[in-house]
Order: structure tokens, then C-alpha cells, then sequence
């Protein structure tokens, strides 16, 4: 899954649908995502869209990409694609042009994609998702095996699953946190074992936190450093980790600096450039 984070309790209800023949007549909701946020491009949660199990923004349209076997019917006039997923059945419901599906084929990209591709592989049909896969290993890791292991449970940011009695962990490896004065500055706090509320008794007067999505904001009014510590909670613990946020000075002030020679700072202080 790239290009989102998401975070589940498996105790709680899963959405089911009732269907016969493959036809859906009801979605049952269910509870298990609890947070939800689009990465950006260096993989940190930057957009929030579900935080304490509700989606804040349910008419809004998201893009994404899958695989034409995902996509796909699994029979004609199933409301069921491979392995499952919904994805006809999201088109038979608010019409094909609000579903806007675009093909990635040699006929809808410029410049078209190859008629035909290098086949290393002949274990799976050219171009099934078994057969991109080992086509992808052949040509990079023919002579260096893939060597990453996969991170424990606990570590995984991409997919958390919220255990039983297990107290958040806040990342203690975060994205660096920049801003400048003058200019609106946002930061997403990340923690895993689902965080129900975020807190800070540290925050100066301009930033606010959102308690429930762990978004901090506001408009810096002084440059320098900034030091927070920050509490995330759940019914079964907390866990505190400290935040440095570097604050640039507005270009007024650092050009002010410049053209004195470098003037001394002020205790605590100091410039960053962007």
C-alpha cells in the first residue's frame, strides 16, 4: 500500500456487505479504521481523511491506482472485482463518470507505453500482478537478492494495528519540523497503537493542537527555536516524546542580519535559510 498510512483495531466490527449472486444490496458499517492519512513524497501523513474512526470529508474524491485484476469484474455484471474489492459495485453505484476510471495503457499515456516488454519471467501470465513482481525482482535483484526485512508489527507506519493493551508510541524519529515567522506553519504529530488524543502543556500562545488528528498550526509571530514535548493517549497509556521546531526569520529580519554583518542573535536563537 503506498502513498497512505492507516491505523485499525481488529476488535472492533469490520464492514461487511450483503450480497446474492454478487450483487451487493447493503453495506454493513464498520469500525476497525481508525485513522487514515495520504503520505507525502518522502512517506510522512500529511492530509488527514479519517481521524477517531470518522471520515472528515466523505464527498471528497481521492485518486488512486490498482490493478486492472482488482478492478475488473470477476463475472459479468458482478459488483465484485479480484480478491474481492468493490470496485464495480462503486461504479455501478454513482455512475461511470463519477467512478472517472482511467486506464494506464499504450492508448491514454503520451508517450504510449511499449507494445511488448522484456519477458525474464514466464511462471505468470504477461502482465499479472504475479508476473510484474518477478519481472521487477529479475531486472534489480537478479545478482543482489532483496535483502530488507520486514519491520516488526510495532514499527510498521504504514499499516498500525491497534493491540490490546498496548499504550501509543509517538515516533521519536520524526520528519523534520521547519517554518518562518510570519507564514502559516503545519505539522502532523505520528505515533502508532492508534493515539485516541494528542496534548502539550509547552505550546506558545500562535500554535494550536488539534487533540483528536495530532495536526499542529498556526502562524509563527517570532523566529528562533522552539522546543515542545508531546503526549499521545489511549485508554491503555501515554507516551511522551519532544519536538524541535526551527522557525526562519521573516526575510525583513534576515536581511536586516545579512546587511549588519551578522549581528549577534538573540539567546536561543538562530537563521534558518530556506
Amino acid at each position: 500500500m503506498g502513498g497512505l498510512v492507516a491505523a485499525a483495531d481488529l476488535s472492533r466490527t469490520a464492514q461487511t456487505y450483503t450480497s446474492s449472486n454478487n450483487v451487493i444490496s447493503a453495506v454493513n458499517a464498520g469500525e476497525r479504521i481508525r485513522f487514515a492519512a495520504l503520505n507525502d513524497a518522502q512517506g510522512y501523513p500529511t492530509d488527514v481523511i479519517v481521524a477517531d474512526g470518522q471520515v472528515l470529508e466523505p464527498d471528497r474524491l481521492i485518486r488512486m491506482v490498482t490493478l486492472n485484476f482488482l478492478a475488473n469484474a470477476g463475472t459479468n455484471g458482478s459488483d465484485f472485482g479480484g480478491d474481492n474489492y468493490p470496485f464495480p459495485y462503486i461504479s455501478r453505484l454513482n455512475g461511470a463518470d463519477s467512478y472517472n476510471r482511467k486506464d494506464l495503457n499504450s492508448g491514454t499515456l503520451t508517450p504510449a507505453l511499449p507494445g511488448s516488454f522484456p519477458a525474464r519471467s514466464s511462471f505468470a501470465g504477461n502482465g499479472t500482478e504475479q508476473d510484474a513482481f518477478a519481472e521487477y525482482l529479475l531486472a534489480f535483484h537478479t545478482t543482489t537478492p532483496f535483502g530488507v526485512a520486514e519491520k516488526s508489527v510495532d514499527l510498521d507506519r504504514r499499516i498500525s494495528q491497534i493491540t490490546q493493551g498496548s499504550a501509543p508510541l509517538i515516533d521519536a524519529s520524526p520528519k523534520p519540523a521547519v517554518g518562518q515567522a510570519g507564514l502559516p506553519f503545519a505539522y502532523l504529530i505520528t505515533a502508532g497503537n492508534y493515539a485516541k488524543t494528542f496534548s502539550s502543556s509547552t505550546l506558545p500562545s500562535w500554535l494550536t493542537l488539534n487533540s483528536t488528528t495530532g495536526l499542529l498550526s498556526g502562524t509563527p509571530n517570532s523566529w528562533g527555536v522552539l522546543d515542545l514535548i508531546l503526549t499521545a493517549s489511549n485508554g491503555n497509556g501515554t507516551d511522551t516524546e519532544n519536538l524541535r521546531i526551527n522557525l526562519g526569520a521573516e526575510a525583513s529580519v534576515r536581511n536586516a542580519i545579512k546587511f549588519l554583518g551578522g549581528a549577534s542573535l538573540p539567546t536561543g536563537g538562530e537563521i534558518v535559510d530556506y
